[in-house]
């Protein structure tokens, strides 16, 4: 229904209709734009000001004992310009509570138990800009939560659903929505007053899309399910700590195994019936390949080969074959290399058994990998070692690019019959039949979709639709 003109004007201002909105004749659209700006404007300033009481009403060192509760007791003393002093100081004005019990020492011993926003609205409420305290209020009533960025648009503003609750909110907002992508997950308060949803305070973070999958996972624990500022600001700060100083990769084979990378030597009789012994392991290679690699003696025989260890692989496998291994032999010495300790159990097995071989065991060497040169740059989706020239040479091949896009349409083709570590080892065709399970699912789509620009020859957007579509999603 359309206000009076003497009715208090609904974008909240607390003046009259006649002398507000009605003075600007406004589409639906244009009163939100003026009443997110009138929001602005209220809030103009506050920060400082509501410091300045904060400091005058709890005490000097207030902000080193909320610093020192908002890290966890990680950090004593709060340094400006910290990543997260935005976060803090709207946790420290909204949500932080000083209590005896906690050994917090405030000067007026009356405001134990209360968030300093609610004082300050206690005690300057009557004389407060209307919108302001209705924005204060609201901010005290909103919690910090993890929020999908669902849609953006740079400049203006972004939809978002808490991960936790499901709640949609479109937010009106300039510079957040300048750096922000669709299926990033940030940490923080958006806060809605008079139908207008504005962002209170963010975390530097946004975490990528497949970080999703932890949070659906752990979001059914009590402490979460009831929204635990602790909980919530706990998980938050792990999350954080997580993508700015990555742990080492987890590094696998084809098989599955970790990468161990391990030589094992063996004394044979002759290297010619080593060679003939071993020849056949090589699947795919023809023994004149093989041999025109080979070095002979002066009579013909063979003293030094390398044969590569093959296996074909499972219609469903990515790759037709795989090399497991590689052996070196050498006059009276065999060398095998392989990279996991199940590897090298099998060749070790194999070698024993393998006829006219005649191979003797003597030891194995394991070998390190540095994985600090793979933890890189703070991300979650696939990493990609900046190709030199060589490489950036060798794509400019037809053949080449044609054979890569072959190997990503068969591994996306296979992938929703993958059980998968970030799905609790369901496959995703599993993983979708449950409503956790499709957020999930689709997060890591997103991640394929958000990776796939930076890959060696980026696949056709129609494949990650055509992975929605065969999932249901």
């Amino acid at each position: 229904m359309k206000p009076g003109r003497n009715d208090p004007c609904p974008c909240g201002s607390g003046r009259k209709y006649k002398h507000c909105c009605l003075a600007e004749p406004a589409t639906i659209g244009d009163l939100g734009a003026q009443t997110w700006r009138r929001m602005r404007a209220a809030r103009d300033g506050f920060a400082a000001d509501m410091l300045g009481f904060v400091t005058r009403s709890y005490g000097a060192d207030v902000v080193r004992q909320a610093w020192f509760e908002f890290t966890l007791g990680r950090e004593e003393q709060f340094a400006a310009g910290h990543p997260n002093t935005e976060l803090f100081f709207s946790w420290l004005f909204h949500v932080w509570v000083p209590q005896v019990h906690k050994g917090n020492v405030i000067t007026d011993t009356t405001l134990f138990g209360v968030p300093p926003s609610q004082a300050y609205l206690d005690r300057r409420g009557a004389r407060l800009n209307p919108l302001l305290k209705r924005y204060l209020e609201a901010c005290l009533a909103t919690p910090f939560a993890f929020h999908e960025i669902c849609d953006c648009w740079p400049g203006a503003g972004f939809t978002t659903r808490n991960v936790f609750t499901g709640r949609e909110l479109e937010v009106r907002e300039r510079s957040a929505s300048a750096t922000l992508a669709r299926g990033d997950i940030v940490f923080g308060q958006i806060v809605a007053v008079s139908g207008i949803a504005m962002v209170e305070a963010l975390g530097s973070y946004a975490l990528p899309p497949s970080y999703k999958t932890h949070l659906v996972q752990v979001r059914s624990r009590p402490e979460l399910q009831h929204a635990s500022d602790l909980a919530l600001r706990t998980l938050y700060l792990s999350l954080a700590d997580a993508y700015v100083n990555p742990p080492p990769p987890r590094l696998h084979n084809t098989d599955g195994d970790p990468l161990e990378p391990r030589t094992l030597y063996f004394e044979i009789d002759s290297a010619p019936a080593a060679f003939e012994a071993l020849a056949p392991l090589a699947l795919g290679s023809p023994r004149e390949e093989l041999l025109a690699e080979a070095k002979f003696d002066a009579k013909g025989a063979v003293i030094e080969a390398e044969i590569p260890w093959i296996r074909r692989n499972g219609p469903k496998h990515d790759l037709e074959t795989v090399v497991l291994g590689h052996f070196h032999i050498a006059a009276r010495k065999l060398k095998v290399e392989v990279n996991s300790l199940a590897r090298a159990r099998t060749v070790r097995a194999l070698v024993a058994e393998t006829p006219g071989l005649n191979a003797r065991y003597l030891r194995t060497r394991k070998h390190t990998l540095d994985l600090r040169r793979a933890a890189g740059r703070p991300a979650a989706g696939a990493g990609f070692r900046p190709r030199d020239d060589e490489q950036e040479e060798l794509l400019k091949h037809p053949e080449v690019r044609a054979k890569l896009e072959q190997l990503q349409r068969r591994h996306y083709e296979n992938w929703p019959e993958v059980a998968l570590p970030a799905l609790n080892n369901k496959t995703p065709l599993e993983a979708v039949r449950d409503p956790d399970g499709r957020e999930m699912v689709d997060a890591l789509i997103t991640q394929f979709e958000r990776d796939a620009a930076r890959m060696p020859v980026p696949p056709d957007p129609a494949v990650f639709g055509g992975l929605r579509r065969r999932l249901g999603l």
